[in-house]
């Protein structure tokens, strides 16, 4: 490893963090805030239907699908691509020394996929569909990579906090983003758009275009911060034979080290239901509470506002009485925050619940990246592929929950009911947590 700013350096660890900085406007634009309310607009524009009391099935690829159902089928292909694709790339940027280049590709396929959203409206229908799903590979795959050199840039014992930083970082840099966004949506004649013949949905579709730049400009500093990997010696490289080859290392690895796989057994439950909550809370808002877009933006800033205190809090928690501990405390909020949701009817006490979905998320988002950090064995040419089993574990969860969500719509018409499956992740992600005993990182023998 060559390293152009010193290894566990202030000012490596915030350039590392700065790519939270810049692909969170991804996830919070786009697949949080405004692109989901934009996606289902469009579709209850294009289907005809005007009221929430009439559902909106549209027509795409020759299939006749309720949108908001389309949305959750679209997200659960792409993680299902994702899912396929991940062991291979991240063994092959093991054995090439590849990971910082991989991620760049990563991060410019989803950059370029949210350029071409700018283009989404009923006419062209399909560049939602297939965007979406390029935009999600994208984003999720340049994770792979950058979680993969947390160990590169600080040591075991910072990981909880420089994660934390990350996941701060990314919250902070977002609402940034978001906030220009939505004055431009609201006071479209502020940015000269008022001549436009609908100057809002011109404002949302530029919002997409900036995110583009946006991720594409500040993920710069990042790259070029990062260390430099070898390369690999072997030009003559079968890449499939080479990828899974260095992915059997790292299984044959996982079966000696207990802890980490009751990780991977409750990180599977808990991604099946918090990631899929994180896609869909925004559908879940306008259909369920029929929350109005303004007070669908509030609550989506409230989610980043509160996550960012939630990913501190649990990190200095996590510093007092260990990871273990602290990630159970936050699985046990999210059951209870499941139950309410399901319960909740009315907007005020909506907004009461999602302020605690907002304090669990950051804490226990950046406490299982860190915490995994501290369960493989830190060895240079393997950690994108232990990295891959985090992330193929997350991936099948997302598919499975996106997937199952979307069938939930089709055949009972609301997404309350997928609560209920949450909830009972959750339970289960608390039964492996509460199993593992770390005192310190496994090694595998």
């Amino acid at each position: 490893m060559i390293y152009k700013i010193p290894f566990n350096s202030k000012k490596l660890i915030n350039r590392w963090a700065m790519y939270d900085w810049a692909n969170s406007a991804f996830a919070l634009v786009i697949t949080a805030a405004i692109f989901p309310t934009f996606f289902t607009n469009v579709s209850r524009k294009l289907a005809g239907a005007h009221t929430w009391d009439r559902e909106a099935y549209v027509n795409v690829f020759g299939f006749s699908v309720e949108s908001n159902a389309l949305y959750s089928y679209a997200l659960a292909l792409a993680f299902l691509i994702m899912m396929v694709l991940s062991p291979l790339l991240s063994g092959i940027a093991d054995a090439q020394g590849l990971k910082k280049r991989m991620m760049k590709i990563f991060c410019y396929l989803g950059s370029f996929a949210s350029f071409g959203l700018m283009f989404f409206d009923t006419h062209y229908y399909w560049i939602g569909v297939v965007g979406i799903i390029l935009g999600m590979i994208g984003f999720n795959g340049s994770i792979i990579y950058y979680n993969s050199f947390l160990p590169l840039v600080t040591t075991e014992e910072n990981y909880d906090r420089v994660s934390a930083r990350g996941y701060a970082f990314g919250y902070l840099g977002s609402v940034i983003l978001l906030v220009i966004n939505l004055c431009m949506i609201s006071k479209p004649e502020w940015f000269g758009l008022d001549h436009f013949e609908n100057p809002k949905t011109i404002a949302c579709q530029i919002s997409f275009a900036m995110v583009a730049l946006w991720w594409i400009g500040f993920a710069q500093i990042t790259f070029k911060a990062l260390p430099i990997e070898p390369k690999g010696s072997d030009t003559k490289v079968n890449y499939f034979k080479t990828g899974f080859g260095k992915l059997k290392i790292a299984w044959d690895s996982l079966k000696h080290l207990p802890n980490t796989r009751r990780f991977l057994y409750g990180f599977f439950f808990c991604a099946m239901a918090l990631q899929t909550i994180m896609y869909i809370a925004t559908l879940f808002a306008k259909d369920v509470i029929h929350l109005e877009d303004n007070e669908t933006i509030m609550m989506v800033l409230l989610l980043q506002f509160v996550g960012t205190i939630g990913a501190i809090l649990f990190s200095r928690l996590s510093a007092k009485i260990g990871n273990i501990k602290a990630i159970c405390i936050t699985v046990i909020i999210w059951i209870l925050v499941c139950v309410a949701a399901y319960m909740v009817e009315e907007k005020t006490p909506f907004f009461v619940v999602a302020s605690f979905v907002g304090l669990v998320m950051g804490g226990l988002q950046s406490l299982n990246r860190s915490t995994f950090s501290k369960l493989i064995p830190i060895r240079e040419d393997e950690l994108s592929s232990y990295y891959s089993f985090l992330d193929v574990t997350e991936k099948a969860a997302i598919t499975i929950g996106t997937l199952s969500t979307g069938l939930i719509i089709s055949f009972t018409g609301s997404l309350r009911n997928a609560i209920l499956i949450y909830s009972l992740c959750f339970v289960l992600a608390l039964f492996f947590y509460s199993k593992i005993k770390i005192t310190h990182t496994e090694v595998a023998e």
